[in-house]
C-alpha cells in the first residue's frame, strides 16, 4: 500500500511541475510579446511624431519665405518670393541672370537677403558716369534710417527697407523738395552760380559744373532753363530731374 501512495505522490508531483512549467513558459512569451508590441508601437509613435515635425518644419520654412524687388541690369527685373536663406546671387538667377553691360563690383553678391529689399544692378555705362562725376555707386541703403525713396533715387546697390520705413512715392517728394526750395528761395541760378552752388544741385557733379561754366562762358547766359540741356552731359532725363531745383 505505501508502494502504490509513493507512485500516486510521485506522479501528482511531477503533474504540478508540469502546470507550474507550462505557465512559466506562457508568462514568459507573453511578456516577450508584450514588450515587442510596445516597442513596435513606440517606434511608430517616434515615426508619426518626426512626421509631423518635419510637416510643422516645411509649412515653417513656406511662412518664412521673403519677398525681393531686382531692379537694373537684370533680364528679368521685378518681384520675387525667395526662400529665407537666399543670397543676392540666387535672386540674380531667379530673375534670369545678369545682363551684358550688368557691373557688380560694387555688390555683395554672398549677401543675405532680407525681406522687402530692394536690390540694384549697375550698367557699365553708370558706373563711368559717376566717375565721371567723381562719385562712387553707393552699395547699401539701408532703411529707416534713410528715406527709401532717397535709397531708390541713388541708386543703391542693396536697400533694406525696415518695419517703421516711411515710404513716399517720388511724385510726392518731388512735390515737397520742390515746395521746400521755393520757401527758402534756394533754386540754383544757373547764369549765376558758380562750381560749389551748381554741385549742390543732385545730379550735378564737378565734369557737369565744369560744362555749364564752360557752356555760359562761350554762348552766353541761358534763356531758359530748358535751354541747359544743350551742355554737353545734360540728358533729358538728368533735366528732369533737376528742372524743379534750378532758374535763371
Amino acid at each position: 500500500m505505501d508502494f502504490f501512495n509513493e507512485i500516486k505522490y510521485n506522479t501528482i508531483l511531477v503533474i504540478v511541475n508540469i502546470v507550474l512549467l507550462l505557465i512559466l513558459s506562457f508568462t514568459t512569451i507573453y511578456i516577450i510579446n508584450k514588450k515587442e508590441y510596445i516597442i513596435e508601437n513606440n517606434t511608430e509613435t517616434e515615426e508619426v511624431k518626426e512626421e509631423i515635425i518635419s510637416s510643422d518644419i516645411s509649412i515653417e520654412e513656406q511662412k518664412d519665405n521673403i519677398f525681393i524687388d531686382i531692379k537694373g541690369a537684370v533680364k528679368n527685373p521685378g518681384v520675387y518670393e525667395v526662400e529665407h536663406n537666399s543670397k543676392v546671387i540666387d535672386i540674380i538667377n531667379i530673375a534670369g541672370g545678369l545682363k551684358t553691360n550688368a557691373n557688380t563690383k560694387y555688390i555683395n553678391l554672398s549677401k543675405k537677403l532680407i525681406n522687402e529689399s530692394v536690390i540694384y544692378i549697375y550698367t557699365n555705362n553708370e558706373i563711368k558716369e559717376l566717375a565721371s562725376e567723381n562719385k562712387k555707386p553707393i552699395t547699401e541703403c539701408k532703411c529707416p534710417t534713410e528715406n527709401i525713396t532717397t535709397c531708390v533715387e541713388n541708386k543703391a546697390s542693396i536697400i533694406e527697407v525696415g518695419e517703421q520705413t516711411e515710404i513716399k512715392n517720388s511724385n510726392q517728394k518731388q512735390e515737397e523738395t520742390k515746395t521746400e526750395l521755393k520757401e527758402d528761395n534756394t533754386l540754383v541760378n544757373i547764369n549765376k552760380a558758380d562750381k560749389t552752388k551748381l554741385t549742390s544741385i543732385s545730379g550735378i557733379g564737378d565734369a557737369k559744373a565744369n560744362a555749364i561754366i564752360k557752356y555760359r562762358e562761350e554762348n552766353g547766359n541761358f534763356k531758359t532753363i530748358e535751354d541747359i540741356k544743350q551742355v554737353s552731359g545734360i540728358s533729358d532725363s538728368l533735366y528732369e530731374k533737376i528742372k524743379d531745383y534750378i532758374t535763371v
